[in-house]
């Protein structure tokens, strides 16, 4: 899959996939020089379907959950598995864990999201 995001407004975004042929793929995950490693999971809990990525590499083991909404506004019941709200931090996008790796972080910035390396 072939993925674009970008913010719209407030917690929304626009997100963008396209399933490509696989030696495209390829191709593009050799010129890449930026690379999220992750296993992805999903979870239904309350009757939403959570999306689960657990992070390999020079992210791990930061592990992030999301909820897919309908509407920025919908109420919804957060898992008692889910730890701090990061939807607005955008050191946790995918582009900027790729380019800034949590193993990168300083100290007090790890503390900060209580992130606690392995």
């Amino acid at each position: 899959w072939l993925t674009v995001k970008s913010p719209e407004s407030g917690i929304g975004r626009y997100e963008f996939e396209y399933l490509i042929p696989y030696e495209d793929a390829e191709t593009l995950w050799k010129l890449s020089t930026n690379r999220v490693l992750k296993t992805r999971y999903q979870i239904e809990y309350m009757e939403e379907y959570w999306i689960v990525d657990c992070f390999e590499g020079a992210n791990e083991p930061l592990v992030l959950a999301e909820v897919e909404l309908a509407f920025a506004e919908q109420k919804i019941d957060i898992p008692d598995w889910c730890g701090m709200e990061v939807t607005s931090e955008p050191c946790f996008f995918n582009a900027a864990l790729a380019q800034s790796p949590i193993a990168t972080w300083p100290e007090i910035v790890l503390e900060k999201y209580e992130i606690k390396k392995t």
